[in-house]
């Protein structure tokens, strides 16, 4: 499974603008210019960025050494699997907190795609019910255009 087709939901650069704006370092930052990063795809757009390169390469080799579910959850609510999408959680340390007050990632996979949705600071998730209403909407608006 490692050639999976790495998507990005386009709000997701929008959150993760804000979480950039918290966390200033390096590792948070682009290697693109701004010019670079607004046409590079999404899989580079990625891989420039430390912080989500590290986040997307713990999730492909979960998948591969299948332990993907020791470091990510399912989400109790999996209206997709019907569409063979499995939605996730996964919780990322930061520079300045440990897992459990750091990054709230959610993603969803099928056999081929790895499809990243929202990404946030835990304080940022702390309304768990406005969270799940704003993925799910993602989620079926981006399944919607792209079937």
């Amino acid at each position: 499974m490692s050639n999976l087709k790495i998507s990005v939901i386009p709000q997701f650069w929008k959150d993760w603008k804000q979480v950039h704006k918290k966390h200033k370092s390096r590792e948070y930052a682009t290697i693109y210019t701004d010019i670079e990063f607004s046409s590079a795809s999404d899989e580079a757009r990625i891989d420039s960025i430390s912080v989500l390169n590290a986040i997307k390469n713990s999730i492909v080799n979960g998948i591969n050494e299948g332990c993907l579910d020791g470091q990510s959850f399912p989400y109790d609510k999996q209206p997709f699997l019907s569409r063979g999408w499995q939605i996730r959680k996964k919780r990322w340390g930061t520079d300045t907190a440990g897992k459990s007050s750091g990054l709230r990632i959610i993603f969803c996979l099928n056999d081929s795609d790895l499809l990243f949705v929202y990404i946030a600071t835990k304080a940022n998730c702390a309304n768990e019910k406005l969270l799940e209403k704003e993925f799910m909407g993602r989620i079926n608006d981006y399944l919607s255009i792209s079937t």
